[in-house]
Formats: C-alpha cells, structure tokens, sequence
C-alpha cells in the first residue's frame, strides 16, 4: 500500500501470464475488471448491446462501501489510464457517503439523485443502472425523480432523436 496525496493506492501484484493462462486454458476472451465494471459490461452485453444503445452506467450502492460507477461507451468498460474512471465517491459534491442515512428515503433519493444529475450532464448516457442493497420502488422513483428536476432546464438531454 503507498499513500500519495492523501490517497491510499493499493497495488495488486499479478502474474504476468494471468490472463494469458485462462485464455489458453479455456479458449476464450478473458477481460479482468472489477465488481461494478464487470457488473455494468454483463448488463450492457446481455440487455442493451443489440437495442443499439451505445452508453450505460451503472452506479452501485451497498451500504457498507462508497459507490462505484462502471462506464460502458460504445460497447467498452471506460477505465481510463490508471482505472479510476468511475470513483465517483470521491467527487467533490458534499455528500459524505459514509455517514449517509440509508433509511432515510428524502436524503438517499436526493444524495442519488444529485450523483446521476451530474453523471448525465458530464457522460449524458443512453441509460443508467442502479445497483444496490435496497429495491424499494419509491427509492427507485425519488431517484429519477431528483434527477429529472435537476435537469430540466437542460434542453434536449433526454430527448431521443
């Protein structure tokens, strides 16, 4: 572990032939990526892929850790050079995601909410998809919700043309 700026980067030490190995072994393409990454790529290769819709991310909220995004563009994981694509609990929004109340639908809704408001005026996906240890409709809903009022006064950005 080195701690640079503040930030605690862990370096996994992997051979070199790792993903080499299950390719030979199985015979088939072998990609390493991780939870949400993985996560969001099976969602828009099973689901979307022949819609033709080219952009999805996927948020995941579990409780215990800070939210992760996966970035699929064009039909590709987005990791950007050093991975960090997707950190999106870092980002400098003043929403403390450990200390959020998750039994509290108002804050959580609005909390999301502002995440996929931002999300979509930065990557403007195609479609999101929300992960999580919670399922209950009216989060979903306050969800979109919170983030639809966020934007509408952008013209256009959900508009399919």
């Amino acid at each position: 572990m080195i701690i640079i700026d503040g930030f605690i980067v862990v370096i996994i030490q992997i051979p070199y032939n790792f993903l080499n190995h299950y390719k030979e072994r199985y015979k088939v393409t072998v990609i390493f990526l991780n939870d949400i990454n993985a996560a969001v790529n099976g969602y828009y290769h099973n689901k979307l892929k022949n819609n033709k819709i080219e952009s999805v991310v996927g948020i995941v909220f579990d409780r215990v850790h800070l939210p992760g995004a996966g970035i699929v563009i064009k039909g590709e994981i987005y990791t950007e050079k050093s991975n960090f694509a997707g950190e999106v609990a870092y980002m400098p929004i003043g929403i403390d995601w450990l200390k959020l109340n998750y039994h509290d639908n108002e804050q959580v809704c609005k909390s999301i909410g502002k995440l996929i408001s931002i999300i979509s005026c930065v990557l403007v996906p195609r479609s999101f998809v929300v992960y999580g240890d919670f399922s209950e409709e009216d989060y979903e809903l306050g969800m979109i919700k919170i983030a639809l009022e966020a934007l509408k006064t952008i013209e256009g950005i959900f508009v399919n043309k």
